[in-house]
């Protein structure tokens, strides 16, 4: 089965479509979007999930009521099984809509987005001296040093960066813990 462009239909355009008044009321929100310079994926992803929750409801969000809403974001996070990050852009779009619309009281009763708390990834004593030992030059090796051991720098140092570095890699174990591998460690550490 192939969809051709002219069958398919973006959520804004079916709740555009289908729901009385998302047309005007969208068309604000890209208004005051612009005016306020925000960026196009904040646009296109706000769009997205304010266009499912008029299209679920049939009315546009600022009719429906803050215990409606919350039974949604329920609903959507416990049994659709949507992700976090869906669940968040929901949030932030509704309370961005609202705030369009002049209802900072309605934006201010959505729930709480508490960030996730951990501990940053410190890299072993055998990883801090190939990571400085890594830049070909005295200069490069120095100022990396210096900007890595006061903390300032997560990424190479300066403009003219070394192309024969060390690629650090993170990634998040599954007990959310972040589990830092390093590849060429070896070469480098027998130098």
């Amino acid at each position: 089965m192939s969809f051709k462009k002219s069958d398919y239909c973006t959520l804004v355009q079916q709740a555009s479509d289908g729901v009385v008044g998302f047309r005007q009321a969208y068309s604000k929100f890209v208004e005051h979007a612009a005016i306020h310079q925000k960026s196009r994926s904040l646009l296109t992803n706000y769009s997205r999930n304010i266009a499912q929750l008029a299209l679920h409801f049939g009315t546009v969000p600022h009719f429906v009521s803050t215990e409606e809403i919350n039974s949604y974001l329920y609903r959507i996070s416990v049994h659709e099984g949507k992700s976090e990050g869906y669940f968040k852009q929901t949030v932030h779009g509704l309370r961005y809509w609202f705030r369009v619309f002049g209802n900072e009281a309605k934006a201010l009763r959505m729930p709480p987005l508490k960030a996730k708390q951990s501990l940053p990834t410190v890299p072993s004593k055998e990883e801090c001296k190939a990571l400085f030992k890594a830049p070909r030059t005295h200069k490069h090796r120095f100022r990396q040093t210096r900007l890595r051991s006061a903390g300032l720098s997560k990424g190479p140092a300066g403009p003219d960066r070394s192309t024969h570095r060390i690629l650090c890699a993170y990634r998040l174990g599954g007990d959310t813990k972040n589990t830092g591998t390093m590849r060429g460690v070896q070469a480098s550490l027998g130098e």
